[in-house]
């Protein structure tokens, strides 16, 4: 790698730019969590100001901007408070510094809610699409949503298992970036940007987001009519290409264990999320199916058991 900046930067920038009209500038960073931190710190520099609001769905990293109120253990390390609440603020908006939001967590009528506050509050409105952009569309979901924020976060997707995250924004905020400090020896690692150009071209070429939206859509259908064909009770959610299911009740984690387990030994490695890949074809589906099948049925006639301890919880905010 160079620490200079590879021609590849330039280009994937203006394409990036291309495909996100609302948006101004764009820096480039090589982990999700320091992308988010980057939006942040950029949203401070802005404002002046130093509290951030998060909502109470979705997850935006482990660093202390984020963990500032204690959560998963972590003491307050004597950063400005994140404040994880509902549309109705206590806070006053004359001292946020951002709103944060996963847009694919959060019902259209309060994203425009949220925009609304934030015009009217002069906060940046920031969009974490890390795990949902370049999924739904070429982009993020706000390109098909009409809720245009004031900075985005790309990651995941966007380099198909390169480490690549790009944080866009409106001109005004991101020239913040020269009123703080932000670096990485990686941020400049040619492969990244390069593995970002080619899946936009591909995503282009063979429209790969209507691909895996109707897969997810397919994985959803396999496991809704299977449970119900077999007296299981689970619960659907998110957007299709991340499409993710949970079994109702108390032991809903061990019920979840168990079915993977028993998918392992089918040849599958599936648990509640399924993330839709331009790899995943019919074939694959129907065997995923007769799997799923096989599975919930010996689950629901009690034949099989749990091997081990069951799988423990996700984060806690």
């Amino acid at each position: 790698m160079c620490t200079l900046n590879c021609p590849e930067e330039v280009e994937l920038a203006e394409v990036l730019l291309q495909h996100n009209p609302k948006m101004d500038m764009v820096r480039f960073s090589r982990m999700g969590g320091d992308a988010m931190a980057q939006a942040v710190r950029v949203a401070r520099a802005y404002t002046g100001k130093d509290k951030v609001i998060i909502s109470p769905h979705g997850y935006h990293g482990w660093h202390d901007w984020y963990m500032a109120s204690g959560a998963n253990g972590q003491p307050n390390a004597g950063v400005p408070d994140t404040l994880g609440t509902g549309v109705d603020y206590d806070a006053p908006m004359g001292e946020m510094a951002a709103l944060v939001v996963e847009p694919d967590q959060i019902p259209l009528i309060q994203l425009k809610q949220f925009r609304q506050l934030c015009t009217d509050g002069n906060i940046p409105l920031i969009f974490d699409e890390i795990t949902s952009g370049f999924r739904i569309a070429t982009g993020g979901i706000y390109l098909k949503n009409g809720v245009v924020p004031d900075m985005v976060v790309y990651g995941k997707a966007l380099g198909n298992g390169c480490p690549i995250y790009a944080i866009m924004g409106k001109r005004e905020i991101m020239e913040a970036y020269e009123k703080t400090f932000v670096s990485s020896t990686m941020n400049t690692e040619r492969t990244g940007f390069a593995a970002a150009l080619a899946v936009i071209e591909k995503y282009q070429e063979r429209a790969v987001p209507d691909h895996l939206i109707r897969t997810g859509q397919d994985v959803k259908s396999i496991w809704q009519r299977t449970a119900i064909a077999h007296g299981l009770e689970i619960e659907l959610s998110e957007i299709d290409p991340l499409a993710t299911f949970a079994f109702k009740g108390d032991d809903d984690l061990s019920k979840m264990t168990l079915y993977t387990q028993e998918m392992v030994k089918r040849g599958f490695l599936s648990s509640s999320q399924f993330r839709a890949s331009w790899a995943h074809k019919r074939k694959h589906l129907d065997k995923f199916e007769a799997a799923v099948q096989a599975v919930f049925e010996d689950m629901a006639e009690a034949r099989v058991v749990l091997e081990g301890p069951p799988m423990q919880g996700g984060v806690r905010k």
